[in-house]
């Protein structure tokens, strides 16, 4: 019993290790995702990702607007 518990705590540590150098490898990735396109034979390949932009416009909304 004791090398099952051994094999499976190795395999443990190894997936969280594993798993937190994915983590690291993400953060370093650009935003966004790739998506593709096929237009007859050949596949084009995007990188797509947003860019959300917000302007304060002022304290409280205008009684009319122009």
């Amino acid at each position: 019993m004791g090398v099952v518990k051994n094999t499976l705590k190795d395999n443990y540590i190894f997936f969280v290790r594993e798993l937190a150098r994915l983590d690291d490898e993400i953060k370093v990735l650009p935003p966004g995702s790739i998506y593709f396109k096929k237009i007859g034979k050949p596949t084009f390949y995007y990188h797509q990702w947003w860019k959300v932009i917000k302007d304060h416009i002022a304290e409280q909304f205008p009684e009319s607007l122009p």
